[in-house]
């Protein structure tokens, strides 16, 4: 049993290493919806249609200055 000790070892060493990138991931995606709210805010926008959209793609526009979708959640 003693040569599985460093297979377990290294295994939760890449556990650990997951859960910080993990972690820096949200805490990025974070900081973007906050910079894309302060964008949303201070640009004057100039709404595009975006003619490769589908249907169903919740924003068929964008802003040409920040490229932004025109969401409502910025709001």
């Amino acid at each position: 049993m003693s040569h599985l000790t460093p297979i377990l070892s290294e295994k939760v060493e890449a556990l650990e290493e997951m859960q910080k990138c993990e972690t820096r991931i949200r805490e990025l995606r974070n900081k973007i919806r906050e910079l894309d709210k302060r964008l949303y805010k201070e640009c004057k926008h100039d709404w595009i249609r975006d003619m490769a959209c589908s249907d169903d793609d919740l924003s068929k526009k964008y802003c040409k200055y920040c490229g932004l979708r025109y969401y409502h959640n910025y709001k």
